[in-house]
This record gives structure tokens, sequence and C-alpha cells, in this order.
């Protein structure tokens, strides 16, 4: 159960990320569209009378019936591959990836065309009659199938054209990275203000009352607001227990609650629950973390011993270099609601700069550690988000990477004179955090930390 915001962005995100519901819609509107067109008689004085179809039943009939069993058939290979592309990228890449495949519009709008034409074609083919009274051809929706036909087609060019560009490693790099920086966009909006005073986690009291999950799942999303009015209706102060892409079991600890309210436990959990969205895989609705996995994903598995592509997880460090950076300037701070006295209702646990870093280094520095080029790609990551720092702790943050980073390379690497390339970039990127411009003096852990 969710908040009205909630569920809608739910929604949402469920519609982008399956392959049946616009093609569903399609096959409604292509329901109506033929049901309609059947019923329009079109007078033979119209100036477009003469581009309709001028044959008769037998033809009509024909027609549509090619039109159905070549639609259908070519769905099915369209199906097939698309199956084997989802295979292929799962196996090679990551199965986190799936989800980003299915995002794209561009398969639902090709499977959409060509199942609307094949439903299409079997309406309007049960309206043409020829026996049992004046034989009726409907000109018009024979002709607009005409048009649906050259419609598959492009979409056939296009789909080729998609499918072959879209099992490009480069390609799934690419939408991973640009999906995550829309998904920190849409959850971090606020630059980074190195001067603002970050929140501070309240202490969990003795006697707070564990509020308990009503099912199992990824927390996918966290509405702050709805956690503040559930927690100024019963007069308590809720605390998420859980972040954003956690699992949660059934009646474990979804957040704490105390505080001199009257209400009962039972509307006080399934007011929290509703505004925690369990649901039972990641996706990128506030899940930022859930992006920086993907990328991470498609390097550890190209260090896999099965693949040995060490340049394909150069490439993703460097795309993840993007991401880092980004969100090195954003505010990234837990969330602190308060009432008009000022009184804290609820708090929201949020993952830190620190955390993203380390989730984006951690595996890379430890499956790439025998290879001096991974090593130098994660040090030149390092570097560029070490650039982009505001606040003293991003930048003691970078330097602890940069230290794990020279040490695996230090114990791993086997030939001296590529842990001395590794050396001589780590000592160029110290100099470079040293000249660090800050907007800060003091370290803010809650806020850039």
């Amino acid at each position: 159960m969710t908040d009205k915001h909630g569920t809608v962005a739910a929604i949402t995100e469920y519609a982008r990320s399956s392959l049946w519901v616009l093609p569903a819609v399609s096959i409604t509107l292509a329901v109506v569209l033929g049901v309609v067109l059947s019923n329009v008689d079109v007078s033979e004085d119209r100036f477009f009378s003469q581009w309709l179809f001028p044959g008769g039943p037998e033809g009509a009939r024909g027609i549509l019936e090619a039109i159905a069993a070549s639609v259908i058939t070519v769905t099915s290979l369209v199906f097939s591959l698309t199956v084997v592309t989802l295979q292929l990228a799962s196996s090679q890449f990551s199965p986190r990836l799936l989800r980003t495949f299915l995002r794209r519009p561009g398969n639902q709008i090709v499977m959409s065309v060509f199942l609307s034409t094949f439903v299409y074609a079997l309406v309007v083919l049960r309206t043409i009659r020829e026996e049992g009274g004046e034989p009726f051809v409907p000109a018009l929706a024979v002709s607009v199938g005409f048009l649906l036909v050259l419609a598959s087609v492009a979409a056939l060019v296009y789909f080729i054209h998609h499918i072959t560009s879209e099992i490009r490693a480069d390609t799934l790099m690419q939408r991973a990275e640009s999906d995550t920086l829309a998904t920190i966009d849409a959850v971090h909006p606020r630059p980074l203000d190195a001067g603002a005073t970050p929140p501070t986690p309240p202490e969990i009291p003795p006697h707070a009352l564990p509020i308990p999950a009503t099912t199992s799942g990824i927390v996918q999303a966290v509405t702050a607001d709805s956690l503040a009015e559930a927690a100024q209706t019963s007069g308590t102060v809720v605390v998420s227990a859980v972040r954003v892409g956690d699992r949660v079991v059934s009646d474990g600890v979804l957040a704490w609650a105390w505080g001199a309210g009257e209400a009962q436990p039972e509307d006080l959990t399934r007011a929290v629950n509703a505004a925690f969205t369990i649901g039972h895989e990641r996706t990128l609705q506030q899940d930022v973390s859930y992006g920086v996995r993907q990328l991470v994903d498609m390097a550890t598995k190209a260090l896999s011993t099965g693949l040995n592509d060490p340049t394909t997880a150069i490439d993703a460090t460097g795309h993840l270099s993007s991401v880092l950076s980004v969100l090195a300037r954003r505010h990234i701070a837990d969330i602190a609601c308060h009432d008009d006295e000022g009184r804290l209702l609820a708090y929201v646990h949020r993952l830190t700069y620190t955390d993203y870093l380390a989730l984006a280094c951690g595996p890379i520095r430890r499956y790439g550690s025998t290879d001096p080029d991974v090593m130098l790609a994660l040090v030149h990551l390092l570097r560029e988000t070490g650039a982009a720092a505001v606040l003293p702790g991003q930048v003691t943050a970078v330097r602890h990477e940069l230290g794990l980073v020279l040490e695996a390379a230090e114990h791993n690497v086997a030939q001296e004179a590529d842990v001395e390339r590794v050396r001589a970039a780590c000592r160029q990127t110290e100099a470079m955090l040293d000249g660090v411009r800050l907007r800060s003096t003091q370290p803010q852990p809650g806020a850039g930390t």
C-alpha cells in the first residue's frame, strides 16, 4: 500500500518497464479503429475516394488474410530476437540491465505496431460480406490496413537497426549512465550548498516502537511527506530503519516511532507502510545506487575469467566517473521533516557520497586488482570525482579510496613497472586533491560524505 503520489510513480515505472502495457493499449485502439472505419461509407464523389481500395469482397479478404498472416509471423520473429537479446545482455553484461533494456520505448512501440496491425486486419476481415445480401467491402478500412502494413515495414527496419545497436556494450553503458543521471536529477535536484547544515540523525530511544513491514521485498521508494503526515497524525516521531534499495522482510523493522501519540499501533503501521513502495526488484524510481550497480556489474562481469574483457571494464569505469562527479555536486543528505513549530516529525536515511564512492570503486578494485590498466582507470575516476568535490569530507573519501587502489595494485600487480605507473598516477591525483579549492573548511558528513 502506498500513498497517491507513490502509487502513480510506481505504476508509471511498471508501465515503462513492461512489454505488454503499450501493446495492450495499441490493440484496444486497433479494435476500436477497425470497428469504426468498417462502418464508414465513403461516397465516390469524395476527392480521396480514388485512392481507396477498389476491389471486391474476395480481393479484400485475400489482402487482409495476407496482412494478418505475414504480420504475425514477423511478430514471432521480433519476439524471438528480443528474447535472444535479453539473454545475451543478461549473460554477458548483467541481469540488472534487463530492466534498462525493457524500459526503452522503441521495443514496446515496435511490438505495438505489429500486434495492432494484426488485430486490425482480423477486425476488418470479419466485416466483409458477399453472400446472403449485397456485397460489402469497407474500402476505407482496407486502405488503412495498407497504411498499417507500411508502418509495420518501417517498424521492422527500425527494429533491426535498434536491436543491433542495443546489444553493444557502449550503448548499454550509455543507457545505464543516462538513466542514472535522470534519477539523480529527480531524487537530488538541489545543488550542494557547502554552507548548509546537514540534518543530524536522531537517537533512537530504548522505548521506541518498531514498525513492522507488512510485506517482503525491495524498498523502491520512500515518500518523506507521507511519513511526516503519519507522524503528525499519530503525535509521534517516525524514523526510517531502511534506505531505498534495501531488502526488507515481512514483520521486519521498517521504521521506529516514539512519542506521546494516542494512535493505535495498527493505524500507525498501516500509515508508515503506505509511505514505502516495496516491490520484488530494484528500480530506478528513487534508487540511484541501482544505476551505479548496473555499471559496476558490467565492469566486474567483463573482468571475469570467462570474458576477460578489461576494455569494457575501463569504459564502464569512465561512465561511473560521470555519475560520481554529478553526485559530488548534489545535495544528497538525509531528509528531516519538521512541523510549523520546528518539532521533528520524520527522518529518512539515505546513502551518502562515501557510500556511492565505495559502491563504485570497491568491486572493480577487488576483481581488477591484477590489471594495471583497470587500476589506472580507477585512479582516473577518483581524479575526476575529486576535482568535482565541494566538501572536505568528499576529498577525504576520495583519498581513502585512492589509498585502497594503490594498496591493491602493490599487492596484486605482477610487474614492478606496472605498479610504478599506478603509483605515479596516484601521486598526480594526490597533488590535484591538494589543490582542490573547497567551499567549506569544516567536514559536513551528512551533506557530502
